[in-house]
């Protein structure tokens, strides 16, 4: 079927933070978390052919007449893409937009319903980053399973009041030289390597204080349970700047606090809007807008939501 006539279709999906790596259920997995910001925000339109424009383009181009091309349609769309996650920064940039845009043509031509990892397939997302295309068409927190893995995937939702909200607050460093376009796929790839590596008795018990932390609303125990869990597999150093800006977030009160299994990001755990804001401040110094920017995000418990309106 062609496109809906007269109408405009409007998607809005999250960012997605791979934290670390576990171990439950008899094997590995990705813990990761979707965050409402920041966002891919996309609209479609009526048009004679497929047309796309502004944040990532050229990788939405391609997504999107592989996605035609996989049911058979001719591309009478146009996408305007108002806002991308940024890419480099780990915070599944490709994986939030395949599935964002995937789902947005699936509603534009009327076509039945398919899981997240089939739409992000059906665009050209590898394999290795479907599982974040999950989470952010989901939303909430995750364990799973990695790609060919058994294991069965647990998901939470974390939902508080501004005071106690937990913040995450995120840094996204300027890259000079900008890496190469595969750059956080290769990151995220090398990470799941070592994970059937994991001391297995420590990594599922660190997991299953985790869950017990996330089930009894425990920010304190989820922040200790986390920082376990990274100690126990290998990452590429941080540089001196980025252990500034990591000790800096534990001196404002972050339980938890890393960088991106996928890219170049680095986050601190804190409590409260209150909290967040006072992080932030800290980090100026340390973060001018020369060196990056600073941000914060709350978990996004629905994952990606489309509007559809005349």
């Amino acid at each position: 079927m062609q496109g809906v006539a007269g109408k405009q279709i409007e998607l809005v999906g999250p960012a997605v933070l791979p934290l670390g790596l576990g171990w439950r259920a008899g094997g590995p997995q990705l813990l990761a978390v979707a965050l409402q910001h920041p966002p891919v925000h996309l609209l479609l339109y009526p048009s004679e052919a497929l047309d796309l424009s502004g944040a990532r383009a050229d990788l939405a181009y391609s997504y999107a007449a592989r996605w035609l091309a996989a049911h058979s349609l001719g591309g009478r769309v146009r996408v305007d893409l108002e806002l991308a996650v940024p890419s480099f920064m780990g915070l599944g940039s490709a994986a939030s937009l395949a599935v964002t845009l995937g789902t947005g043509l699936a509603h534009w031509y009327e076509q039945p319903h398919e899981p997240a990892a089939t739409i992000a397939s059906a665009c050209g997302l590898p394999p290795g980053e479907q599982p974040l295309a999950q989470i952010a068409a989901q939303g909430g927190l995750w364990l799973c399973g990695l790609p060919g893995s058994q294991t069965p995937d647990l998901r939470r939702t974390i939902q508080h009041t501004n005071r106690q909200a937990w913040a995450f607050v995120i840094v996204l460093p300027r890259l000079d030289p900008v890496p190469e376009a595969n750059f956080e796929l290769e990151r995220l790839n090398n990470a799941l390597q070592f994970a059937p590596q994991l001391a297995a008795a420590q990594a599922e018990a660190a997991t299953e204080a985790l869950i017990a932390a996330l089930d009894a609303d425990d920010l304190e125990g989820f922040g200790a349970a986390l920082t376990q869990l990274q100690g126990g597999y290998a990452q590429p150093p941080l540089s001196a700047w980025e252990q500034q800006v990591c000790d800096q977030l534990r001196a404002s009160g972050a339980v938890a606090c890393g960088r991106s299994l996928a890219g170049a990001a680095l986050f601190g755990i804190v409590q409260g809007d209150r909290g967040s804001i006072s992080a932030r401040q800290a980090l100026r110094p340390l973060v001018p807008p020369t060196k990056g920017v600073v941000m914060a995000a709350i978990t996004e418990n629905e994952g990606l939501r489309v509007v559809q309106r005349s």
